[in-house]
């Protein structure tokens, strides 16, 4: 279903309003890819491989801080490290729940 402009900036307006309602605040580079779609130059395809590599990034780099502040804030050794899971540390850290995953993939 080929859809207008028109109807495609309502239909995404109408997303965005949506998640804003639970407090999410669109990332500035997605909206930009969202009118890349509306105008036509980006498909709906690319705008989601863009979306996941944005989004796998962001993974990335906060597994990154998350290991940066266990080991320089905590002082913790590499080894006591291998043993305690992500949501251990969150928890002494006050972090919101993360999925128990053992920190020894992101340590190697």
């Amino acid at each position: 279903m080929n859809m207008t402009q028109a109807e495609l900036r309502s239909a995404f307006t109408q997303a965005h309003a949506s998640s804003r309602i639970e407090g999410h605040i669109p990332d500035p580079l997605y909206l930009a890819d969202c009118e890349a779609v509306i105008v036509g130059t980006m498909t709906m395809d690319e705008l989601r491989a863009a979306s996941l590599k944005r989004a796998r990034l962001i993974v990335i780099a906060l597994g990154h801080l998350l290991h940066k502040c266990i080991t320089q804030v905590l002082y913790l050794p590499r080894a006591l490290l291998r043993r305690i899971s992500v949501s251990q540390i969150a928890q002494q850290l006050s972090l919101p729940h993360f999925d128990s995953v053992a920190c020894a993939s992101s340590l190697d």
